[in-house]
């Protein structure tokens, strides 16, 4: 697996819809990078977020 993931590589990690994704980039709760008109997230940068943030909801 490449070091960075599309949307919807990003969404199957997560478990949630690309949809949801689209929504939370919007809403810049998601860490991502903007190349030219594609978004990317960084593996590392992803599962450090994922983890925070389950940690936040227990």
């Amino acid at each position: 697996m490449s070091s960075f993931l599309d949307k919807s590589e990003a969404a199957n990690l997560l478990g949630v819809k690309v949809t949801e994704i689209d929504e939370m980039i919007r809403n810049k709760e998601i860490p991502h990078l903007r190349i030219g008109r594609n978004i990317r997230f960084r593996l590392s940068t992803i599962q450090k977020w994922a983890e925070e943030s389950r940690k936040n909801l227990a």
